[in-house]
């Protein structure tokens, strides 16, 4: 019988230690329990997508596509596969097709992704993207151009926050 009382001390300490891992567990953020439940991790810090955005404009030459002054472009940021890093999609509506750089900080550069992937990515992502268009007017084209790189790191920065959700507009 005092064995019995043992176990059943044992179990129920056992039992209380499983039982407070599982509550703290959950109060992760993003942690689902259950069937179908997923993990999604949070959405960069503003010093993490600030960072990968001053090698984006390093990088400049390779996705700013205003600079090729074939009419309108649209940029967004993003992180499509939530693996931290972040990708600056472009595309010009006269050559309508989408160019897409993942930011590779490690290594300070951009990498291209196909469009094939991006598209892919897109069609499964739950979340709206926040496209902003540098006109055709030679005028907003020379600000964007040749305006301070802080200036247009804010941008692409609004962007990235539209896309994580941590805000609704531009400004």
């Amino acid at each position: 019988m005092i064995w019995l009382g043992k176990k059943s001390a044992v179990f129920g300490l056992l039992l209380l230690l499983l039982g407070g891992t599982r509550a703290l567990a959950c109060e992760e953020p993003f942690m689902l329990d259950g069937p179908g439940s997923v993990y999604e991790p949070p959405p960069l810090s503003e010093v993490q997508v600030r960072s990968q955005l001053q090698i984006a404009m390093a990088n400049r030459s390779r996705w700013d596509l205003v600079q090729k002054d074939q009419g309108p472009t649209l940029f967004a940021v993003t992180d499509l596969d939530r693996n931290g890093k972040v990708e600056i999609l472009s595309m010009t509506q006269a050559e309508g097709v989408l160019h897409g750089f993942e930011v590779q900080a490690e290594r300070g550069e951009l990498e291209k992704v196909s469009p094939k992937w991006v598209m892919q990515i897109m069609q499964n992502q739950p979340h709206l993207f926040a496209w902003f268009t540098i006109t055709g007017d030679p005028g907003q084209r020379k600000a964007w151009l040749e305006s301070d790189p802080s200036h247009n790191i804010r941008m692409l920065l609004d962007s990235y926050e539209i896309f994580a959700g941590k805000k609704k507009g531009f400004g």
